[in-house]
């Protein structure tokens, strides 16, 4: 479970992850959160609970073909998810995330069902890291 606070010696909010802390203390020190911060906006283009400065929220275009089209149906991978195309062996769908290494490794999850169709730099991303992976599996074992 993450908790959001302030980092005291720098102006921006920082995730704690509850689970990962060895020891805890309380204080009587109290955050006031600034005035024009909005929680929901804050986390509105996130995927999963971290929030990145330097990656945007962006419509991430994927096509997803077989059983990936069902899974995203019935368990949507974000709350912007939309199905804007229907095929008969795919589907296209739609996010407003930002592409985090988490929002990657979701499309990862989908077995090989999807294809990033846009933006370019999304796409690119996701090229690099199955290429990365298509090298890893090409080297033979020692096994």
């Amino acid at each position: 479970m993450p908790v959001y606070a302030d980092k005291p010696d720098n102006a921006k909010i920082k995730l704690y992850a509850l689970d990962r802390m060895v020891k805890l203390r309380v204080t009587e020190d109290r955050f006031t959160p600034p005035e024009e911060l909005d929680p929901a906006g804050y986390l509105a283009g996130a995927f999963g609970v971290a929030v990145y400065d330097d990656i945007r929220p962006c419509t991430i275009r994927v096509r997803v073909s077989d059983d990936g089209v069902k899974y995203l149906r019935t368990l949507p991978l974000h709350a912007s998810q939309q199905e804007v195309e229907t095929h008969d062996d795919y589907a296209i769908f739609e996010f407003h995330v930002a592409p985090t290494p988490e929002f990657c490794q979701a499309m990862l999850n989908c077995h090989g069902n999807f294809e990033v169709l846009s933006p370019g730099n999304v796409r690119e991303e996701t090229r690099r890291i199955i290429d990365g992976l298509h090298v890893l599996y090409c080297r033979p074992t020692n096994d």
